[in-house]
């Protein structure tokens, strides 16, 4: 039977903020902080990138992985950054290396790495 979502946690907002209380894993993390909280992001119907940034920090790499495959190309600057985040929460420097440089030049990574 599938989890089902976690009512503590009906909107981004909340989900968000809870997320935010783990810490960073500090080697490639095996499996979900809460897999309840997995079912949870699922069930708010949001845009993908914002669905990934959640199941990122929940740790379900195996559902952001899932979700930034299609987001693969320009105009998707925000899907392939977490593309490249992700991977580096994998171990896979090589590999979040180039997602990197694929959006180099974007408002995005301009914004993140630069501040402007």
């Amino acid at each position: 039977m599938a989890n089902q979502p976690d009512p503590r946690f009906p909107t981004f907002t909340s989900l968000h903020t809870h997320l935010l209380t783990y810490s960073p894993p500090l080697l490639p993390p095996g499996k979900p902080h809460s897999r309840v909280l997995t079912s949870s992001i699922s069930a708010l119907s949001l845009h993908p990138t914002l669905e990934t940034a959640l199941h990122i920090l929940n740790t379900d790499l195996p559902s952001a992985h899932f979700l930034v495959r299609h987001m693969q190309s320009p105009p998707a600057y925000e899907g392939m950054f977490l593309h490249g985040i992700l991977h580096r929460i994998e171990g896979d420097y090589d590999n979040a290396r180039a997602w990197y440089s694929n959006v180099a030049d974007s408002d995005v990574f301009k914004f993140t790495w630069d501040g402007e």
